[in-house]
Protein backbone atom coordinates (compact mmCIF):
# COMPACT_ATOMS: atom_id res chain seq x y z
CA UNK A 1 0.00 0.00 0.00
CA UNK A 2 1.50 3.25 -1.07
CA UNK A 3 0.10 7.14 -1.34
CA UNK A 4 1.71 8.22 -4.88
CA UNK A 5 3.61 11.30 -5.01
CA UNK A 6 4.28 11.69 -0.84
CA UNK A 7 8.04 11.46 -1.26
CA UNK A 8 10.34 9.86 1.00
CA UNK A 9 8.01 7.71 3.60
CA UNK A 10 11.27 8.01 6.14
CA UNK A 11 10.76 11.25 6.34
CA UNK A 12 14.29 12.04 4.81
CA UNK A 13 15.67 13.58 2.45
CA UNK A 14 17.11 11.69 -0.46
CA UNK A 15 18.67 13.18 -3.99
CA UNK A 16 18.30 9.48 -5.29
CA UNK A 17 15.53 9.34 -8.01
CA UNK A 18 15.33 6.02 -7.20
CA UNK A 19 14.51 6.57 -3.82
CA UNK A 20 11.37 8.29 -4.22
CA UNK A 21 8.28 6.90 -3.23
CA UNK A 22 5.74 6.36 -6.27
CA UNK A 23 2.89 4.80 -8.15
CA UNK A 24 5.12 1.48 -8.56
CA UNK A 25 6.06 1.71 -4.60
CA UNK A 26 9.89 1.97 -4.73
CA UNK A 27 11.53 4.50 -1.77
CA UNK A 28 12.89 3.76 1.38
CA UNK A 29 9.81 3.21 2.57
CA UNK A 30 5.81 3.20 2.29
CA UNK A 31 3.59 5.94 4.21
CA UNK A 32 1.56 5.07 6.69
CA UNK A 33 -2.03 4.17 4.50
CA UNK A 34 -5.16 4.78 5.61
CA UNK A 35 -7.11 1.88 3.74
CA UNK A 36 -10.85 0.76 4.17
CA UNK A 37 -10.11 -2.52 1.89
CA UNK A 38 -6.85 -3.46 3.50
CA UNK A 39 -4.35 -5.39 2.21
CA UNK A 40 -4.87 -8.12 -0.23
CA UNK A 41 -9.11 -9.48 -0.65
CA UNK A 42 -11.46 -8.74 1.71
CA UNK A 43 -9.63 -7.47 4.76
CA UNK A 44 -10.57 -4.87 5.94
CA UNK A 45 -7.65 -2.86 7.96
CA UNK A 46 -6.63 0.40 10.34
CA UNK A 47 -3.44 2.43 10.08
CA UNK A 48 -0.39 0.14 8.60
CA UNK A 49 3.32 1.29 8.69
CA UNK A 50 5.66 -0.68 6.48
CA UNK A 51 9.48 -1.53 6.85
CA UNK A 52 11.86 0.77 5.21
CA UNK A 53 13.36 -0.81 1.25
CA UNK A 54 16.47 0.47 0.08
CA UNK A 55 17.09 1.92 -3.21
CA UNK A 56 14.93 0.52 -6.09
CA UNK A 57 13.33 -2.24 -3.60
CA UNK A 58 9.50 -2.24 -3.58
CA UNK A 59 6.62 -4.56 -2.31
CA UNK A 60 5.03 -7.88 -4.38
CA UNK A 61 1.68 -8.80 -4.06
CA UNK A 62 1.71 -11.75 -2.05
CA UNK A 63 5.83 -12.94 -1.40
CA UNK A 64 5.36 -12.98 2.14
CA UNK A 65 5.26 -11.57 5.30
CA UNK A 66 7.16 -14.79 5.97
CA UNK A 67 10.41 -13.77 4.68
CA UNK A 68 10.27 -11.53 7.65
CA UNK A 69 10.19 -14.68 9.61
CA UNK A 70 13.04 -16.19 8.26
CA UNK A 71 15.84 -15.69 9.97
CA UNK A 72 18.35 -13.30 7.98
CA UNK A 73 21.72 -14.74 7.26
CA UNK A 74 24.44 -11.83 8.48
CA UNK A 75 25.50 -11.34 4.63
CA UNK A 76 22.74 -11.26 3.15
CA UNK A 77 21.90 -7.70 5.11
CA UNK A 78 22.79 -4.70 3.91
CA UNK A 79 23.07 -6.26 0.20
CA UNK A 80 20.28 -4.25 -1.25
CA UNK A 81 18.62 -7.42 -2.81
CA UNK A 82 15.80 -9.53 -2.25
CA UNK A 83 15.56 -11.92 0.85
CA UNK A 84 14.97 -15.33 -0.55
CA UNK A 85 11.93 -17.14 0.88
CA UNK A 86 8.75 -19.20 0.35
CA UNK A 87 6.66 -16.51 -1.45
CA UNK A 88 3.61 -18.45 -1.27
CA UNK A 89 2.32 -17.15 2.18
CA UNK A 90 0.31 -14.37 2.17
CA UNK A 91 0.56 -10.75 2.61
CA UNK A 92 3.22 -8.78 1.49
CA UNK A 93 7.56 -8.46 1.80
CA UNK A 94 9.71 -5.59 0.77
CA UNK A 95 11.52 -7.19 -1.83
CA UNK A 96 14.83 -5.55 -0.50
CA UNK A 97 16.58 -4.43 2.40
CA UNK A 98 17.98 -0.80 3.09
CA UNK A 99 21.42 -1.33 1.64
CA UNK A 100 22.90 1.59 4.11
CA UNK A 101 20.98 0.19 7.07
CA UNK A 102 23.17 -2.45 8.76
CA UNK A 103 20.61 -3.14 11.55
CA UNK A 104 17.75 -4.50 9.30
CA UNK A 105 18.59 -8.18 10.89
CA UNK A 106 17.22 -7.09 14.08
CA UNK A 107 13.59 -8.09 13.93
CA UNK A 108 11.20 -9.98 16.40
CA UNK A 109 7.43 -10.39 16.65
CA UNK A 110 5.79 -8.32 19.56
CA UNK A 111 3.30 -9.87 22.18
CA UNK A 112 -0.31 -11.17 21.57
CA UNK A 113 -3.29 -8.62 20.13
CA UNK A 114 -4.97 -9.33 23.63
CA UNK A 115 -2.11 -7.39 25.76
CA UNK A 116 -3.87 -3.53 26.22
CA UNK A 117 -2.79 -0.92 27.60
CA UNK A 118 -4.83 1.46 30.36
CA UNK A 119 -7.23 2.57 27.52
CA UNK A 120 -8.29 -0.71 26.43
CA UNK A 121 -6.23 -0.58 23.12
CA UNK A 122 -2.99 -2.46 22.38
CA UNK A 123 0.13 -0.80 23.16
CA UNK A 124 2.87 0.12 20.90
CA UNK A 125 5.10 -2.19 23.21
CA UNK A 126 2.30 -4.66 23.19
CA UNK A 127 1.49 -4.75 19.66
CA UNK A 128 1.80 -8.03 17.95
CA UNK A 129 4.30 -6.85 15.24
CA UNK A 130 7.18 -7.60 13.33
CA UNK A 131 9.95 -4.78 14.41
CA UNK A 132 12.70 -3.31 12.18
CA UNK A 133 15.10 -0.98 14.25
CA UNK A 134 11.58 -0.43 16.70
CA UNK A 135 9.36 0.51 13.60
CA UNK A 136 6.10 -1.05 14.16
CA UNK A 137 5.03 -3.04 10.87
CA UNK A 138 1.71 -4.63 11.52
CA UNK A 139 -1.49 -3.23 13.02
CA UNK A 140 -3.26 -5.82 15.57
CA UNK A 141 -5.84 -6.63 12.77
CA UNK A 142 -3.62 -7.13 10.02
CA UNK A 143 -1.65 -9.45 12.71
CA UNK A 144 -4.76 -11.25 12.99
CA UNK A 145 -5.19 -11.55 9.58
CA UNK A 146 -1.53 -12.71 8.74
CA UNK A 147 -2.12 -15.40 11.82
CA UNK A 148 -5.58 -16.73 9.99
CA UNK A 149 -4.04 -16.41 6.18
CA UNK A 150 -1.03 -18.67 7.75
CA UNK A 151 -2.78 -21.30 9.25
CA UNK A 152 -2.85 -22.85 5.44
CA UNK A 153 0.66 -22.66 4.40
CA UNK A 154 2.21 -24.66 1.81
CA UNK A 155 4.63 -27.61 2.80
CA UNK A 156 7.42 -28.78 -0.16
CA UNK A 157 7.83 -32.57 -0.12
CA UNK A 158 11.04 -33.35 -2.44
CA UNK A 159 10.96 -36.85 -3.53
CA UNK A 160 12.16 -38.93 -6.73
CA UNK A 161 10.13 -39.49 -9.44
CA UNK A 162 9.79 -43.56 -9.69
CA UNK A 163 6.42 -44.83 -8.77
CA UNK A 164 7.30 -46.55 -5.83
CA UNK A 165 9.09 -43.02 -4.31
CA UNK A 166 5.62 -41.14 -5.46
CA UNK A 167 3.84 -43.49 -3.44
CA UNK A 168 5.74 -42.99 -0.63
CA UNK A 169 5.83 -38.84 -1.02
CA UNK A 170 2.00 -39.18 -1.28
CA UNK A 171 1.87 -41.21 2.14
CA UNK A 172 3.79 -38.60 4.23
CA UNK A 173 1.18 -35.75 2.08
CA UNK A 174 -2.03 -37.69 3.31
CA UNK A 175 -0.24 -38.24 6.76
CA UNK A 176 0.87 -34.50 7.16
CA UNK A 177 -2.88 -33.37 5.86
CA UNK A 178 -4.67 -35.64 8.28
CA UNK A 179 -2.38 -34.58 10.95
CA UNK A 180 -2.90 -30.87 10.32
CA UNK A 181 -6.48 -30.56 9.04
CA UNK A 182 -6.92 -27.25 7.66
CA UNK A 183 -3.37 -25.86 9.03
CA UNK A 184 -0.85 -27.38 5.47
CA UNK A 185 -1.37 -27.22 2.11
CA UNK A 186 1.59 -30.04 1.06
CA UNK A 187 2.96 -29.75 -2.51
CA UNK A 188 4.85 -32.83 -4.09
CA UNK A 189 7.91 -32.20 -5.76
CA UNK A 190 9.76 -34.38 -7.84
CA UNK A 191 13.88 -34.27 -8.15
CA UNK A 192 15.65 -36.05 -10.79
CA UNK A 193 18.52 -37.96 -8.72
CA UNK A 194 22.09 -39.39 -10.66
CA UNK A 195 20.70 -43.00 -9.48
CA UNK A 196 17.67 -42.59 -11.43
CA UNK A 197 19.32 -41.23 -14.80
CA UNK A 198 22.01 -43.47 -14.65
CA UNK A 199 20.67 -47.33 -14.57
CA UNK A 200 22.80 -49.13 -17.25
CA UNK A 201 25.92 -49.70 -14.35
CA UNK A 202 25.92 -50.87 -10.86
CA UNK A 203 25.50 -48.34 -8.11
CA UNK A 204 28.91 -49.48 -6.74
CA UNK A 205 30.40 -48.00 -10.01
CA UNK A 206 28.94 -44.45 -9.91
CA UNK A 207 29.18 -43.53 -6.24
CA UNK A 208 26.57 -45.69 -4.26
CA UNK A 209 23.37 -45.75 -2.84
CA UNK A 210 24.45 -42.20 -2.17
CA UNK A 211 23.25 -41.12 -5.58
CA UNK A 212 19.44 -41.67 -4.60
CA UNK A 213 19.98 -38.79 -2.66
CA UNK A 214 22.35 -36.24 -2.85
CA UNK A 215 20.05 -34.08 -5.37
CA UNK A 216 17.14 -34.08 -3.10
CA UNK A 217 19.82 -33.41 0.13
CA UNK A 218 20.94 -30.49 -1.87
CA UNK A 219 17.29 -28.92 -2.53
CA UNK A 220 16.24 -29.14 1.13
CA UNK A 221 20.14 -27.38 2.39
CA UNK A 222 19.29 -25.00 -0.33
CA UNK A 223 15.60 -24.47 0.86
CA UNK A 224 14.32 -25.04 -2.25
CA UNK A 225 12.21 -27.93 -0.28
CA UNK A 226 10.97 -28.66 3.47
CA UNK A 227 11.05 -32.38 3.80
CA UNK A 228 12.41 -35.15 1.70
CA UNK A 229 11.14 -38.33 1.60
CA UNK A 230 13.41 -41.48 1.59
CA UNK A 231 13.23 -44.87 1.65
CA UNK A 232 16.22 -45.05 4.42
CA UNK A 233 18.06 -48.29 2.82
CA UNK A 234 18.89 -45.94 0.40
CA UNK A 235 20.45 -42.97 2.98
CA UNK A 236 23.83 -43.03 2.88
CA UNK A 237 25.43 -43.86 6.59
CA UNK A 238 26.39 -40.17 7.40
CA UNK A 239 24.20 -37.17 6.28
CA UNK A 240 25.50 -33.82 5.04
CA UNK A 241 25.70 -30.93 8.20
CA UNK A 242 22.85 -29.21 8.96
CA UNK A 243 20.08 -32.11 7.78
CA UNK A 244 18.98 -34.77 10.04
CA UNK A 245 16.40 -37.45 9.67
CA UNK A 246 14.04 -37.64 13.25
CA UNK A 247 10.99 -38.72 11.89
CA UNK A 248 10.43 -42.35 10.80
CA UNK A 249 6.72 -44.10 9.20
CA UNK A 250 5.46 -47.55 10.25
CA UNK A 251 7.84 -50.20 8.84
CA UNK A 252 6.39 -52.24 6.18
CA UNK A 253 7.78 -55.49 5.80
CA UNK A 254 11.35 -55.65 5.24
CA UNK A 255 11.85 -58.82 3.68
CA UNK A 256 13.23 -59.92 0.51
CA UNK A 257 10.86 -61.77 -2.26
CA UNK A 258 12.70 -64.01 -4.48
CA UNK A 259 10.59 -64.52 -7.72
CA UNK A 260 10.58 -67.18 -10.42
CA UNK A 261 11.32 -70.22 -8.36
CA UNK A 262 10.15 -71.69 -4.78
CA UNK A 263 12.80 -71.25 -3.35
CA UNK A 264 16.69 -70.99 -3.17
CA UNK A 265 17.44 -74.17 -2.72
CA UNK A 266 15.22 -74.80 -5.64
CA UNK A 267 16.62 -72.78 -8.50
CA UNK A 268 18.27 -74.46 -11.40
CA UNK A 269 22.08 -75.04 -11.67
CA UNK A 270 23.78 -72.45 -12.88
CA UNK A 271 20.49 -70.24 -12.42
CA UNK A 272 21.00 -66.74 -13.82
CA UNK A 273 19.60 -64.07 -10.99
CA UNK A 274 19.27 -60.97 -11.17
CA UNK A 275 19.77 -58.24 -8.85
CA UNK A 276 21.82 -54.99 -8.17
CA UNK A 277 22.41 -55.31 -4.60
CA UNK A 278 25.78 -56.89 -3.64
CA UNK A 279 24.12 -58.10 -0.10
CA UNK A 280 21.62 -59.85 -2.16
CA UNK A 281 24.34 -61.12 -4.23
CA UNK A 282 26.57 -61.94 -1.53
CA UNK A 283 24.17 -64.32 0.43
CA UNK A 284 22.69 -65.69 -2.65
CA UNK A 285 26.03 -66.75 -3.47
CA UNK A 286 27.14 -68.03 0.09
CA UNK A 287 24.16 -70.65 -0.55
CA UNK A 288 24.15 -71.57 -3.97
CA UNK A 289 27.78 -70.74 -5.46
CA UNK A 290 26.68 -71.74 -8.69
CA UNK A 291 24.35 -69.25 -9.78
CA UNK A 292 24.82 -66.27 -12.00
CA UNK A 293 24.43 -62.82 -10.60
CA UNK A 294 22.79 -60.75 -13.37
CA UNK A 295 22.63 -56.90 -12.78
CA UNK A 296 19.28 -55.62 -12.88
CA UNK A 297 18.36 -51.70 -11.98
CA UNK A 298 15.35 -49.61 -12.84
CA UNK A 299 12.06 -50.00 -10.90
CA UNK A 300 9.84 -52.79 -10.35
CA UNK A 301 7.87 -52.77 -13.53
CA UNK A 302 11.35 -52.19 -15.33
CA UNK A 303 12.65 -55.43 -13.32
CA UNK A 304 9.77 -57.45 -14.49
CA UNK A 305 10.09 -57.02 -17.96
CA UNK A 306 13.78 -58.18 -17.65
CA UNK A 307 12.54 -60.93 -16.04
CA UNK A 308 9.73 -61.46 -18.90
CA UNK A 309 12.11 -60.86 -21.40
CA UNK A 310 14.22 -63.76 -20.07
CA UNK A 311 17.26 -62.00 -18.94
CA UNK A 312 17.37 -64.00 -16.52
CA UNK A 313 15.67 -66.97 -14.41
CA UNK A 314 14.81 -65.92 -11.58
CA UNK A 315 15.29 -62.08 -9.07
CA UNK A 316 14.78 -60.69 -6.17
CA UNK A 317 13.17 -57.58 -5.27
CA UNK A 318 12.14 -56.00 -1.41
CA UNK A 319 8.42 -56.90 -0.21
CA UNK A 320 8.06 -53.50 1.12
CA UNK A 321 8.11 -51.94 -2.15
CA UNK A 322 5.78 -54.36 -4.04
CA UNK A 323 3.36 -54.21 -0.87
CA UNK A 324 3.38 -50.51 -1.27
CA UNK A 325 3.02 -50.88 -4.94
CA UNK A 326 0.55 -52.71 -4.56
CA UNK A 327 1.46 -55.25 -6.85
CA UNK A 328 -0.22 -58.19 -5.43
CA UNK A 329 0.09 -59.72 -8.79
CA UNK A 330 3.75 -60.21 -8.78
CA UNK A 331 4.23 -64.40 -7.66
CA UNK A 332 6.74 -64.50 -5.56
CA UNK A 333 8.35 -66.67 -2.61
CA UNK A 334 9.12 -64.26 0.95
CA UNK A 335 12.41 -65.21 2.16
CA UNK A 336 13.05 -65.89 5.70
CA UNK A 337 15.40 -63.44 7.11
CA UNK A 338 17.82 -66.47 8.24
CA UNK A 339 17.65 -67.22 4.15
CA UNK A 340 18.41 -63.69 3.36
CA UNK A 341 19.06 -61.25 6.00
CA UNK A 342 17.57 -57.79 4.74
CA UNK A 343 19.44 -53.95 3.80
CA UNK A 344 19.60 -52.02 6.91
CA UNK A 345 15.99 -50.07 7.59
CA UNK A 346 14.79 -51.77 4.57
CA UNK A 347 11.16 -51.49 4.44
CA UNK A 348 11.01 -47.98 6.67
CA UNK A 349 10.51 -44.40 5.12
CA UNK A 350 12.54 -41.77 6.62
CA UNK A 351 11.89 -37.94 6.64
CA UNK A 352 14.82 -35.77 6.33
CA UNK A 353 15.04 -31.77 7.32
CA UNK A 354 17.34 -29.12 7.96
CA UNK A 355 18.08 -29.40 11.67
CA UNK A 356 17.75 -25.85 12.31
CA UNK A 357 14.19 -26.12 11.14
CA UNK A 358 11.78 -26.47 14.44
CA UNK A 359 8.53 -25.47 12.04
CA UNK A 360 8.97 -28.51 9.73
CA UNK A 361 10.05 -30.82 12.59
CA UNK A 362 6.41 -30.38 14.65
CA UNK A 363 4.84 -30.53 11.91
CA UNK A 364 6.30 -34.00 10.84
CA UNK A 365 6.18 -34.98 14.84
CA UNK A 366 2.94 -36.47 14.93
CA UNK A 367 4.24 -38.88 11.88
CA UNK A 368 6.90 -40.52 13.89
CA UNK A 369 6.50 -44.18 14.50
CA UNK A 370 8.62 -45.51 17.79
CA UNK A 371 9.70 -48.69 16.84
CA UNK A 372 10.37 -47.76 13.03
CA UNK A 373 13.01 -45.21 14.83
CA UNK A 374 14.50 -47.63 17.56
CA UNK A 375 14.93 -49.84 14.48
CA UNK A 376 16.34 -47.76 12.46
CA UNK A 377 18.74 -46.11 14.91
CA UNK A 378 19.99 -49.84 16.10
CA UNK A 379 20.84 -50.83 12.40
CA UNK A 380 22.27 -47.56 11.37
CA UNK A 381 24.41 -47.61 14.61
CA UNK A 382 25.69 -50.85 13.76
CA UNK A 383 26.30 -49.78 10.23
CA UNK A 384 27.81 -46.88 11.21
CA UNK A 385 30.53 -49.05 12.81
CA UNK A 386 30.86 -50.94 10.17
CA UNK A 387 32.12 -48.11 8.47
CA UNK A 388 32.08 -50.69 4.86
CA UNK A 389 32.22 -48.80 1.45
CA UNK A 390 29.30 -48.63 -0.95
CA UNK A 391 31.58 -52.24 -2.03
CA UNK A 392 30.90 -54.02 1.27
CA UNK A 393 27.84 -56.01 1.33
CA UNK A 394 26.25 -55.46 5.18
CA UNK A 395 23.02 -56.90 6.38
CA UNK A 396 21.04 -55.86 9.71
CA UNK A 397 17.48 -56.21 10.63
CA UNK A 398 15.96 -55.10 14.27
CA UNK A 399 12.84 -56.73 15.84
CA UNK A 400 11.41 -55.62 17.87
CA UNK A 401 8.59 -57.27 20.91
CA UNK A 402 7.48 -54.74 23.44
CA UNK A 403 10.10 -53.45 25.22
CA UNK A 404 12.52 -55.70 23.92
CA UNK A 405 15.08 -54.86 20.51
CA UNK A 406 16.51 -58.22 18.69
CA UNK A 407 18.84 -56.65 16.25
CA UNK A 408 20.82 -59.82 13.90
CA UNK A 409 23.81 -58.17 11.36
CA UNK A 410 25.42 -59.73 8.72
CA UNK A 411 29.17 -58.53 6.43
CA UNK A 412 30.20 -60.69 3.46
CA UNK A 413 32.53 -60.65 0.95
CA UNK A 414 30.91 -60.12 -2.49
CA UNK A 415 31.84 -63.62 -3.88
CA UNK A 416 30.10 -65.43 -0.38
CA UNK A 417 32.69 -66.84 0.11
CA UNK A 418 33.11 -65.24 3.68
CA UNK A 419 29.74 -64.36 6.06
CA UNK A 420 30.00 -63.34 9.37
CA UNK A 421 26.71 -63.01 11.65
CA UNK A 422 26.51 -61.34 14.92
CA UNK A 423 23.22 -60.88 17.11
CA UNK A 424 22.35 -59.16 20.12
CA UNK A 425 18.77 -58.63 22.39
CA UNK A 426 18.59 -55.49 24.80
CA UNK A 427 16.00 -52.93 25.77
CA UNK A 428 14.70 -50.52 22.94
CA UNK A 429 16.01 -47.30 24.69
CA UNK A 430 19.36 -48.69 24.39
CA UNK A 431 18.90 -49.31 20.27
CA UNK A 432 22.09 -47.51 19.09
CA UNK A 433 24.30 -48.45 21.68
CA UNK A 434 22.99 -52.43 20.76
CA UNK A 435 23.53 -51.20 17.31
CA UNK A 436 27.33 -50.26 18.29
CA UNK A 437 27.79 -53.39 19.42
CA UNK A 438 26.80 -56.00 16.94
CA UNK A 439 28.64 -53.69 14.51
CA UNK A 440 31.70 -54.21 16.96
CA UNK A 441 31.31 -57.54 16.87
CA UNK A 442 31.33 -57.82 13.74
CA UNK A 443 34.37 -55.61 12.87
CA UNK A 444 36.57 -58.24 15.49
CA UNK A 445 35.32 -61.27 13.30
CA UNK A 446 35.60 -60.30 10.14
CA UNK A 447 39.15 -58.64 10.90
CA UNK A 448 40.94 -55.39 9.71
CA UNK A 449 41.92 -57.65 6.27
CA UNK A 450 38.34 -58.54 5.46
CA UNK A 451 37.01 -54.37 5.08
CA UNK A 452 40.60 -53.59 3.78
CA UNK A 453 40.38 -56.18 0.35
CA UNK A 454 36.76 -54.20 -0.22
CA UNK A 455 38.17 -50.54 -0.44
Amino acid sequence: VCRNGNGLGGHHADDDAADQSRAACRGDAVEIAERDAGIGHGARDDAVEIVEVGARGDFRHDAAIRPVLVELRQHDVGQDRPVVANDRGGGFVAACFDAENDHCEDIARGHSPDQTNASGKGSVANNPTFRINGTKTLSNSLWRRYERDMTSIPLRIGTRGSPLALVQATMVRDLLTAAHPGELEPEIIVIRTTGDAVTDRPLADIGGKGLFTKEIEAALIDRRIDVAVHSLKDVETWLPDGLTIDCFLPRADPRDVLIGADSIAALPDGARIGTSSLRRAAQIRARRPDVTIVPFRGNVDTRIAKLAAGEADAMLLARAGLDRLGRNDVAGVTLDPSELLPAVAQGIVGLERRSDDSVTAARLAPLNDAAAAAAAAAERAMLAVLDGSCRTPIAGLALIAGDSLELEGLVAMPDGSRVHRAAATGHVDGAEALGRSVGAELRAKAGADFFKALV
